[in-house]
């Protein structure tokens, strides 16, 4: 698991975090009952605990993560570097683009996602990836292309996952492009 890690692999440079959400999504007077809906619905409150002495894993908790993981995050990006391209890949998402139409102001979206679009169109980065919404997404937030194929649950497939999704970067433009498998 990579948790604020940077990995080199050739010419990239890969920034990974989980960067749980601040529930901040729908505005700052939004955050507790985002939090509270979220501990009350998803697993992730009932199952995760924080030490094995300690309880649960709680919205406060997951906030404080983020603040952490955002802050590591920016610092690294306005470091200078030596990489080609810099890709970006969190658990969570940075966007409300990334969440399902359907779901775009549901009670649990800013579980999923934050609003992170400043931090992306000024991140310099070529890609961003990252999961958590069981949706795909493949868009542009500045010069950054968010993108996302998500499998989903075996028993809730995602329609547009594609196993051989394969995204192609071009390393002196920072551009990523995506590439068709089946033009091979």
């Amino acid at each position: 698991m990579l948790e604020r890690a940077e990995l080199r692999l050739g010419e990239a440079r890969i920034l990974a975090t989980t960067l749980w959400t601040d529930f901040g999504l729908f505005g700052p007077d939004r955050v507790w009952a985002a939090g509270e809906a979220a501990a009350a619905s998803m697993n992730d409150y009932r199952k995760i605990r924080t030490s094995p002495r300690y309880g649960r894993l709680r919205p406060a908790d997951t906030r404080r993560e983020h603040a952490v993981a955002k802050s590591w995050l920016r610092e690294r990006l306005e470091e200078e570097t030596d990489a080609a391209l810099t890709i970006v890949v969190t658990h969570h998402a940075p966007s409300a683009r990334s969440l399902p139409p359907k779901y775009a102001k549901d009670a649990l979206s800013p579980a999923y996602a934050s609003d992170l679009d400043d931090l992306v169109a000024a991140s310099g980065a070529a890609l961003w990836i990252h999961g958590h919404t069981h949706h795909c997404v493949d868009y542009a937030v500045g010069s950054t292309r968010v993108f996302s194929n998500q499998r989903g649950y075996p028993d809730e497939p995602v329609p547009d996952f594609d196993p051989l999704g394969i995204v192609e970067l071009d390393a002196p433009t920072q551009h990523a492009a995506a590439r068709d498998p089946g033009q091979d």
